[in-house]
């Protein structure tokens, strides 16, 4: 059986801080460092195989726990990202993109992982805002990379994402129908940092086992 988990990010230096403040690529927070070990801990006594996260620096060291508690290296995927990209400015029209990281520097922070062969030593962005309509295209792309990829890998994958773009991937993988049937809004219900989504692939489609689950963290902790 493959099993794939969909796990927000912990929460950033961004999530906590008003929208006018916040920087291109935010780390985590006290309490995402937290949320992040608690993810590693919950996660201990799973089989986890593959580990992917994308390049932007909160996804990346919510991740690091569990890939050094378990020993495994870490997929750092281009397409992973939260919708929009990397940009700075808040305001609708004035949002311009910025470069993120770039292969030498993720090399140095992160030396054993798999760095996508797509990011150059200019970033990993370096583009123009990535519009509503082009993160759902994208979701699209990952949705059939998981289908033909990873669901045909034996084994159990862990994937450390965005709040926007789970909603996306999540909403090319099940239709509306099967989302009303669980009783899921995505357009309403928050995705906590380091919430746990489980899928599955059957005969007749995807499975989702657990959605959105902060089981492995204190109350004080979810947010």
């Amino acid at each position: 059986m493959t099993e794939i988990y969909l796990v927000r990010h912990g929460q950033s230096d961004n999530n906590a801080l008003a929208e006018h403040l916040r920087v291109p690529d935010p780390g985590l927070t006290e309490i995402g460092e937290q949320q992040a070990t608690a993810l590693a801990a919950w996660f201990a006594s799973h089989a986890i195989d593959y580990l992917y996260c994308s390049p932007f620096l909160r996804s990346l060291e919510t991740v690091r726990p569990l890939a050094e508690l378990r020993q495994l290296p870490v997929r750092v995927r281009a397409n992973l990202f939260e919708l929009g990209g990397c940009y700075s400015g808040h305001e609708a029209g004035k949002k311009r993109g910025e470069p993120g990281m770039g292969k030498n520097q993720l090399r140095s922070g992160y030396p054993t992982w798999d760095i996508d062969t797509s990011i150059g030593e200019a970033g990993w962005w370096g583009r123009e805002y990535e519009t509503w309509e082009q993160g759902k295209a994208r979701a699209a792309g990952v949705a059939q990379w998981l289908a033909s990829d990873l669901a045909t890998t034996s084994g159990t994958h862990l994937l450390v994402i965005h709040a926007d773009f789970k909603r996306l991937l999540l909403e090319a993988l099940f239709s509306d129908a099967q989302l009303e049937t669980l009783q899921i809004d995505l357009a309403e219900i928050p995705l906590y940092n380091t919430g746990i989504s489980c899928l599955e692939l059957g005969p007749d489609g995807w499975l989702l086992r657990e959605f959105n689950s902060t089981q492995h963290l204190p109350s004080k902790w979810v947010t």
